[in-house]
């Protein structure tokens, strides 16, 4: 068989799209090459399980040695109220679009055809059914007055 030129692969190439998904991957892809820059769509679903602060997390790791000097939270601060977590969720999409969308850049190694590039963009949406959801988050309600600990 003959291998094609490179101008026959940039035939096939440009103007195609590309989409996939697969559940493992966690995520869903969309690729559309141009001559100069095309894009890559990576697309997220997110689960957002909103966990409150209980009282026996005052007396484990890491909180313990904190509440041996001050006083136990307020329930009203243990808990998510609704505006709570839409603004959780608001910032969540807007800070992975920040730290990710259209940050990056691929481009095609395939001798001829490096000039064939595509800008990385990040969508990401919320659900509240975990079944349709490609990732799954648990956002730990902190009280006010609680030190936050990274996740590890």
């Amino acid at each position: 068989m003959v291998e094609p030129t490179p101008e026959e692969k940039r035939a096939r190439l440009l103007g195609q799209v590309w989409s996939s998904y697969e559940e493992e991957n966690n995520f869903s892809l969309e690729y559309s090459p141009q001559g100069g820059t095309g894009a890559v769509h990576v697309g997220v679903k997110v689960y957002l399980e909103f966990v409150p602060f209980t009282p026996d997390m005052v007396k484990e790791d890491p909180y313990a040695e904190y509440y041996k000097t001050h006083q136990p939270p307020a329930q009203k601060d243990c808990e998510w109220d609704d505006d709570q977590r839409k603004k959780f969720r608001r910032d969540l999409v807007k800070s992975v679009k920040a730290g990710w969308g259209r940050k990056h850049t691929l481009a095609c190694a395939e001798p001829g055809l490096q000039d064939i590039t595509a800008t990385l963009d990040v969508d990401v949406s919320t659900t509240n059914d975990p079944g349709e959801a490609q990732l799954k988050v648990i956002a730990q309600k902190t009280p006010p007055s609680t030190p936050r600990f990274a996740s590890h």
